[in-house]
């Protein structure tokens, strides 16, 4: 069968687009899976620091760079749109020591469900590690806690960014005592 010209160059064309659409969308879905995240567009967007998560397994992944500051809310909290600039800072002051993350509530109702969150937004806390299978978390007084109740910091008042930041920096310590033992 002989194919005319022009429709020699309209499969060329054609073929051309399919490629090029395989290898956008494979790079954009190795990149995302790649980091292990699965990122939704919602008022509170992925910066490129702020980590958004869906699975306990993310955490685990991220608890190997060092500790997790964790916050859930939901898009149309207004207490959890006035954090993103407090996260999104400590997400940029803290790279490389901690992972900062934001769990939306609304779209990962199993991770609310694991972490015990009530009607509480925004809830905040840190995981320094893991025992027995279970996460150990540290209060804004450095106390060292497998209840995450004992540990968590409940809705957004003026002092969170420095309470954040002595929660991350106690949890930074233990976890180096911890490697040095």
């Amino acid at each position: 069968m002989k194919l005319s010209k022009k429709k020699y160059v309209l499969i060329l064309r054609s073929a051309a687009l399919v490629l090029f659409l395989i290898i956008t969308f494979n790079t954009l879905v190795m990149s995302d899976e790649y980091a292990g995240l699965a990122i939704y567009n919602n008022s509170i967007p992925q910066s490129n620091n702020l980590m958004k998560i869906t699975q306990l397994e993310q955490i685990n992944t991220f608890l190997y760079k060092g500790p997790v500051f964790v916050e859930m809310g939901y898009e149309l909290c207004r207490p959890c749109q006035a954090m993103k600039p407090i996260l999104e800072k400590l997400a940029v002051e803290y790279k490389g020591k901690a992972t900062i993350v934001f769990i939306d509530i609304h779209q990962s109702p199993e991770l609310a469900k694991y972490f015990e969150i009530s009607t509480h937004t925004p809830d905040s806390f840190v995981i320094v590690g893991t025992e027995n299978g279970k996460y150990v978390y540290i209060s804004d007084e450095g106390k060292i806690n497998m209840d995450r109740s004992q540990a968590r910091i409940i809705g957004l008042v003026d002092k969170n960014e420095q309470i954040f930041k002595k929660m991350i920096d106690l949890a930074i310590i233990q976890q180096d005592k911890s490697k040095s033992i």
